[in-house]
């Protein structure tokens, strides 16, 4: 070993001196290391180097590897570069980066950090046995700017397993560690046999390190202009994101009505978090139409699949703040659907929370307004004003936990005016009324908590029933007051079976007397194998007011398991058949083993809200298997068992995909009967490739064609 000079330290088995010609001669293994000015290190490793010290320039000679401080790799069997490795000149260079990408050149220079590489190919694909890369770029030049982490090619081809697809005299695309960076993003194209065939080139803008912008002009071939853009911005305590979309109007005859005139969607949401216990959620959900971005590629990120019923956008404001006393939550609801005359707004619903050691108080209010009465049961125009005084008591008894609730509620409504919209012409049936009702609560509950561990089967056991007697007085007239159906909380859950109102809602409330027992009990381990169940039923004792709401008295319960690492189920329902009528009922399971996995869900609901349109009861069911390391193949089915918004196989499909270190590739085909306003059948193809590093070319009407998540619990 030997000091060249003090930054260069020299390895190798025999070293000579030239002092004529100020010549170091090296050879056999050599190794020499360069600590650079900010202490990285530099290595080169070959069979024979010649440094030079009067002109300071390296010959490396031989099987020549120099790896940089970044991590890359240059190997060629001849190098020369000056001392400092800042230009270097090459022959039969190979260029690997730390990522593992690889260019190839016949001849290679370095200037700084600028790398020019002649008759080069590049491409992020290993190479096994001598083959052809799966993809590659073969250049006439190819320009890598290190500093400014780019690529740039001058008369391109493009190469699949050797064999040009497609040239081009120019292409430019940031560097492999390049996060984000302004500029043209790879084309995307939709396609669909109703709408047509989209076309688009995105452009991405990094406006800062805490804010992008990305905007897509689409070209239709059925002569519709389209723009859809996405603006996302992130704050110190909070983050904000705002899609738009607008499509130009139809230019066909034969267009159906909705689609004569411009079609727009605006979907924006603020979220604050980390500020001073005090949280704010704002979103503006907003379209033309409420089909608009499902029958259209309007919006990807947000864009939900058709079958799930969800008709309806909802602009809303949520502000809640909290203390160690009190909880305040204050939130707007507008909604947009089918019918605007009958679209719900809730401005505002305010609910407060105050406990002073065992005594507590709770006001809410409410009030919610539409242009016009949908139904009899629905008025234009209702308001609640809710005030409760209680007070809540704790014991322990031996092995049981004894719980008091009593309080005092007061309920002041507003009712306008009821019209019944089904006659012609439409009828008053209720003028506007006042009511205040008086309402008594009182609760006890006592249960059997137990906590255990099992040391042999390395569970942990906490299980124990409850029984709760409940009593809620009020007047037979407060009782007659439907539930409001713009709640989203329709049915009873059994996250909340023993609460004294166990309806969710703008409006529902318990009455009469009742009792409740239920059983929960959990059994967990170290390795993550755990089960989850809850089951209950309450009983009205008698009395007009209880037997108005039998129906709501269902049995509730909630299974989930987990026995072994690769499946996971769930059960969960409102009203068990066959003893009572089955209000909700969902079961999913999903599982694999080796390299099968597969999901199987059930969903059925009676009745969701009044925005969401009317219950669902389907069938989903996936499944796939991935044949070797690259390999995967994929299919589903959603049947729909509900008669109404399309055919008894609602959706179904099958796809193959192909995924490695250089490209992703995905091919398959759907079929959607769904149908609801402008939303008709549709079968298509889908197809994505992807060439990493480079970006991606998509075509497909949906880029979630079909849902292999589904049946998915844990």
């Amino acid at each position: 070993m030997c000091t060249v000079d003090a930054r260069i330290t020299l390895n190798s088995k025999v070293v000579s001196f030239d002092p004529v010609n100020g010549l170091i001669t090296a050879s056999g293994d050599v190794v020499v290391t360069q600590e650079t000015d900010d202490h990285r290190i530099r290595e080169l490793h070959t069979d024979r180097i010649e440094y030079n010290k009067n002109t300071g320039d390296i010959r490396l000679i031989g099987n020549a590897i120099v790896k940089d401080y970044a991590g890359d790799l240059f190997s060629a069997n001849n190098i020369r570069l000056d001392e400092n490795f800042k230009n270097a000149i090459a022959e039969a260079l190979v260029f690997v980066t730390k990522d593992a990408i690889k260019v190839k050149a016949g001849k290679a220079r370095k200037e700084g950090e600028v790398f020019t590489f002649n008759d080069a190919s590049y491409s992020p694909c290993r190479e096994t046995n001598c083959k052809l890369p799966l993809w590659d770029l073969a250049a006439e030049t190819v320009v890598y700017d290190r500093k400014e982490k780019k690529f740039i090619y001058k008369n391109v081809k493009l190469r699949i397993k050797g064999v040009p697809v497609l040239f081009t005299p120019y292409l430019s695309h940031p560097s492999f560690d390049v996060e984000r960076k302004t500029g043209f993003l790879p084309p995307v194209i939709r396609h669909c046999s109703r709408s047509g065939t989209f076309i688009g080139v995105p452009y991405y803008v990094a406006i800062g390190n805490d804010r992008d912008l990305k905007l897509l002009p689409f070209l239709n071939s059925k002569r519709r202009g389209m723009v859809t853009s996405e603006y996302r911005q992130k704050f110190a305590k909070g983050d904000f994101d705002v899609s738009a979309s607008i499509l130009s109007r139809s230019k066909s005859k034969t267009a159906e009505d909705i689609d004569k005139r411009a079609r727009w969607h605006v979907d924006s949401s603020f979220r604050s978090y980390n500020w001073d216990r005090k949280t704010l959620a704002v979103r503006l959900n907003c379209s033309r139409d409420v089909t608009y971005k499902t029958t259209y590629p309007a919006d990807f990120k947000r864009h939900n699949s058709p079958w799930l019923n969800s008709t309806y956008n909802d602009s809303n404001v949520v502000f809640e703040t909290y203390d160690c006393n009190y909880f305040l939550t204050t939130e707007s609801h507008v909604f947009q659907t089918e019918d605007k005359l009958t679209a719900p707004t809730v401005l505002p619903h305010i609910n407060f929370d105050c406990a002073r050691g065992d005594f507590m108080f709770n006001s809410d209010m409410m009030f919610l307004t539409r242009r016009s009465s949908p139904s009899q049961t629905l008025s234009k125009r209702f308001g609640r004003i809710s005030n409760k005084v209680g007070w809540n008591k704790s014991m322990s008894l031996s092995m049981f936990l004894v719980e008091v609730n009593s309080g005092i509620r007061a309920d002041f409504f507003n009712v306008g005016k009821t019209t019944d919209t089904t006659q012609d012409p439409p009828q008053e049936i209720s003028k506007s009324s006042h009511k205040l009702f008086p309402i008594f609560e009182n609760q006890v509950s006592v249960s059997m908590p137990l906590v255990s561990r099992i040391k042999a089967i390395d569970n942990t056991v906490i299980w124990g029933p409850k029984v709760t007697i409940t009593s809620i007085e009020t007047s037979n007239n407060r009782v007659n007051f439907k539930p409001n159906e713009d709640s989203v909380f329709s049915n009873f859950s059994d996250l909340n079976f023993y609460a004294l109102n166990r309806f969710g809602g703008y409006d529902n409330i318990d009455a009469g007397e009742r009792v409740s027992i239920g059983f929960e009990g959990s059994s967990y381990n170290s390795k993550r194998r755990w089960v989850n169940a809850c089951i209950g039923k309450s009983a009205g004792l008698g009395g007009k007011k209880s037997t108005m709401l039998n129906e709501r008295n269902a049995m509730v319960g909630r299974v989930v398991l987990k026995p072994i690492e690769n499946i996971a189920m769930r059960i969960r329902f409102v009203g068990l058949r066959p003893f009572e009528k089955s209000q909700l009922f969902e079961a999913g399971v999903s599982a694999g083993f080796k390299n099968v996995f597969g999901g199987v869900g059930y969903f059925h609901n009676s009745k969701v809200s009044y925005v969401q349109g009317n219950g669902l009861s389907q069938l989903n069911i996936n499944g796939g298997v991935k044949i070797n390391e690259f390999w995967s193949v994929t299919a589903s089915q959603v049947i729909n068992l509900k008669h109404g918004n399309g055919k008894h196989m609602l959706a179904h499909g099958v796809s193959a995909t192909y995924d490695d270190e250089c490209c992703n590739f995905s091919v398959g085909i759907y079929r959607m009967n769904f149908k609801k306003n402008d939303v008709k059948p549709r079968a298509g193809f889908a197809l994505s490739i992807v060439f990493k590093t480079l970006g991606n070319m998509i075509k497909t009407h949906s880029v979630r064609s079909f849902d292999t998540d589904i049946g998915n619990v844990e």
